[in-house]
């Protein structure tokens, strides 16, 4: 199970033995966007279950970021704008950091 999460950087780190794989990218904010891997929904439940964890999962969806706007405020910064698809967000994000594509 892959996905791109919205956290701090504590709580990431809290759940770092029940992720797979996860890279990251510090926002100013003190929060991190990181795509994760998990073995199962139980490990990945983990992370996206505590308060303040924001995930986009289904990222291969036609879905605009105006759909998730609590994950496109903390990266609009980014150029991520509201009208953009997941895969778009994805491309742009990548751009940011190789290693955070899906």
């Amino acid at each position: 199970m892959k996905g791109l999460y919205i956290c701090s950087k504590e709580q990431l780190l809290a759940t770092a033995r029940h992720i797979t794989e996860f890279h990251y990218l510090d926002l100013p904010n003190g929060q991190v966007i990181a795509k994760c891997e998990f073995r199962d929904s139980h490990h990945e439940g983990l992370l996206s279950g505590q308060p303040g964890v924001h995930g986009l999962n289904h990222v291969c969806k036609a879905e605009t970021m105006d759909m998730h706007p609590e994950f496109h405020s903390a990266i609009a910064h980014l150029g991520v704008q509201a009208t953009d698809t997941t895969h778009a967000t994805i491309k742009k994000l990548r751009s940011l950091h190789p290693l955070l594509g899906i």
